[in-house]
């Protein structure tokens, strides 16, 4: 009856180690399947920040153009502006020398 018992209470041992043993098993798959999913996470992180490099190296590239653009049409846009002036001042210079021109000379009425 002992020599029973003992070998239940071996059996229940062997049993629980098995347990054990299979859990540590799938504890160490787990952490490895994590471990995995870590290591492709980190790297679709550093993807991720390489196409947002490139992307914001597309857009400082972009507005560095347009920018460029923009000053440029500034720039004929002044010229343009500055042609305009003249223009006014020039037509402004003529209407008044015209006007002076035109206008009656009172020194030369008067002597007559």
């Amino acid at each position: 009856h002992y020599f029973i018992q003992s070998n239940l209470s071996k059996m229940k041992e062997e049993n629980i180690f098995k347990q054990y043993s299979l859990m540590i098993t799938s504890t160490d798959i787990m952490f490895q399947r994590i471990a995995e999913s870590l290591a492709s996470t980190a790297s679709s992180a550093a993807a991720a920040r390489d196409k947002a490099d490139g992307f914001n190296l597309c857009l400082s590239e972009y507005a560095a153009r347009e920018s460029k653009v923009i000053q440029g049409e500034l720039v004929d846009y002044c010229e343009c502006l500055k042609a305009v002036e003249d223009r006014r001042q020039l037509t402004l210079e003529t209407i008044i020398k015209r006007r002076v021109e035109s206008a009656p000379r009172q020194g030369k009425d008067d002597e007559t």
